[in-house]
Parts: structure tokens; sequence; C-alpha cells
């Protein structure tokens, strides 16, 4: 998948290297712990229409996913490697929030029909692209979006990371393990963040 000259970044130090394993098939959705527990309650991913408080501070960009009423999610299956990584917007996203950042590994079988790709939104020079302005901003070549509300039951695989830029910790826990996922996600920060660094499967 190509990209523009512009949208690529000087490469700088990537922790999310040593999960990237877990990160390459699939589709991604990263969440809180909070946003974690109102999926869970809600039995769905929902579109954020300004009832939930947003992770990644999305109110402070004119995103294309929000505009359109999409759930904003990662796509690495999809995308050329050589190019995502020279890009250095999106490894936060995968362990910027605390205690500890939730990725939900979805099946990409159950949203392949709606699965809008990182193709779809205009770029510059594109049809379209000016009278888009401002909602046209988006991480090139690895977000995608999803029209509608997603079932917890697309959900395969839970990540947990905590730690920040230099390094990271991180486990898998497989859909049938949610159980032990939720009692670990209620312990207080100190120990949470300590349970993951025990059980963390850097290499």
């Amino acid at each position: 998948m190509a990209t523009d000259d512009y949208e690529l970044e000087e490469f700088a130090p990537n922790p999310v290297l040593p999960m990237m394993h877990l990160l390459r098939t699939g589709v991604l959705h990263t969440t809180s712990v909070k946003g974690f527990r109102g999926i869970r309650e809600s039995g769905s991913i929902q579109h954020n229409k300004g009832q939930f408080l947003y992770a990644h501070g999305q109110t402070k960009r004119a995103s294309y996913g929000h505009s359109k009423g999409y759930i904003c999610l990662f796509d690495f299956e999809s995308a050329d490697e050589k190019q995502y990584l020279t890009h250095h917007m999106w490894p936060e996203f995968f362990y910027n929030l605390k205690p500890v950042t939730i990725t939900l590994k979805l099946n990409r079988e159950q949203l392949a029909e709606k699965l809008i790709p990182n193709s779809a939104r205009p770029k510059p020079g594109e049809k379209g692209f000016r009278e888009a302005l401002p909602y046209v901003l988006a991480l090139p070549l690895i977000e995608v979006w999803y029209p509608d509300d997603i079932p917890t039951s697309a959900i395969d695989s839970y990540i947990v990371t905590c730690g920040n830029r230099d390094e990271i910790a991180f486990c898998q826990f497989a859909s049938g393990e949610v159980g032990e996922l939720e009692r670990i996600l209620s312990l207080p920060d100190i120990e949470l963040t300590s349970t993951i660094l025990e059980r963390n499967e850097h290499p």
C-alpha cells in the first residue's frame, strides 16, 4: 500500500516492536480500563458520540473517523510494514493509557463485509479533499474504520500493555480468559501493573 511523502516521518525508537507479532493479524481497537468495562457492560464497541471520555484526545483533532461516525480501528495486516514502521505517530496508542492500555483483537472475518479501508479518506490532490477539510486527519496506512457497533463476540483476544516510550510490558488473554482479565483489572493500579510485569511476554 503506497503512501504520500508528507505522511512519512523520520524513524524513531518504537517500544511496540516486541509485540508486533500479536498486532500483525486481525483488526485492533485500543481502550482504557474504564472503556473496557463499558464495552463489557454494553456488549459492544460503540462509536463515541460524546457519551464517553476520549481515551486518546481525539477531540483535539479533526478526525476523519469521528467526523463520519465510525469506530476507529488499526489494521497492520493490510498495510506495508516497511512504510508504517517509518511513521512514529501510532505506537503510543498501544501504551499511553494509565494504568494500562487494552487492545481488543477483533476477528477480521466477522468485520470484513463492512470494514472501511484507510484508502477511503480523501488525500491531498484527490477529488473531494478540499471539500472534506478539516475532517480528513487519520493515521496513515493502518487506521481503518467500522460504521456500526461491534459485538463483543467479535473479540478473539485482549492484549494488555503498560509502560512508556522507552519500554513496555504486555500479555495476552484469550477471549475465554476474560473473567481472569476482569479480576486483574479490578486490582489497585500498583498491583495491576505489577501483575502485568510478572506475566510479561516480552521476548
